[in-house]
């Protein structure tokens, strides 16, 4: 039954990201999260994030159940580029072996404040929006949230408008605690394209679309699960 959630899965998020990538044909020129990078205890040095996570990270490795999955799934396409597998691999390292390039992402940032107040950060492309800032090919908004948890847009602040993302990130944050971040990103490989969903620092989605292949891992209720259609 979970295999077939993840199947499910897979071929939903699959049919989003194609229709993405074929209509949008331009690429996000700045991210405040350069990507991708091996994360969650990925057996290679990573790239430090700008922001810091709002818990330590969990080692997402493939089981190897999943590694034999994950190795049989990419060999079905002799032209993908080499991808290393083994047990100490992430879902960040299958994604940075692909050399991927960025066609779109969207950062999430909730932060407490001392006062106890809830504030977050949208960062999307351009999409119109009230109240926002546009900087480069991204588009940032600042939110209080209500009582009730509710988000409310408020115009956003002066001192918060940077020249580059990646500063107004940090200077959105400051020294204050990060309750939550997510990145949700699509990119393009040679040979297929891929999205993925990063939480707290760690990539919890990968879904890769080569030809007629797909291959999709999710991290759910503690452990990893991946599967190949």
């Amino acid at each position: 039954m979970q295999k077939l959630r993840i199947a499910l899965l897979v071929m939903i998020v699959f049919v989003a990201v194609a229709s993405y990538v074929k209509e949008r044909g331009r690429s996000v020129a700045e991210s405040p999260f350069p990507a991708p990078s091996p994360v969650d205890g990925s057996r290679r040095a990573a790239t430090p994030t700008p922001t810091p996570s709002a818990t330590p990270s969990v080692s997402r490795v493939l089981s190897p159940a999943n590694v034999e999955v994950v190795r049989a799934c990419l060999t079905k396409d002799p032209a993908l580029p080499r991808v290393h597998v083994d047990e100490a691999t992430t879902l960040g390292d299958v994604l940075r072996d692909l050399s991927p390039t960025t066609s779109s992402a969207r950062l999430n940032v909730h932060v407490r404040r001392p006062d106890g107040r809830e504030e977050r950060l949208i960062v999307q492309p351009p999409e119109g929006a009230r109240e926002s800032f546009k900087l480069g090919a991204q588009e940032l908004r600042v939110f209080d949230v209500d009582r009730e948890g509710l988000p409310i847009v408020r115009a956003f602040p002066r001192e918060l408008k940077r020249d580059s993302l990646t500063h107004a990130v940090n200077a959105f944050i400051g020294d204050d605690e990060v309750i939550f971040r997510e990145r949700r990103a699509q990119y393009e490989f040679s040979g297929g394209v891929a999205s993925s969903v990063e939480t707290d620092g760690a990539m919890n989605e990968l879904q890769l679309q080569f030809g007629r292949t797909t291959l999709g891992c999710a991290w759910q209720s503690g452990a990893m699960d991946c599967a190949c259609l």
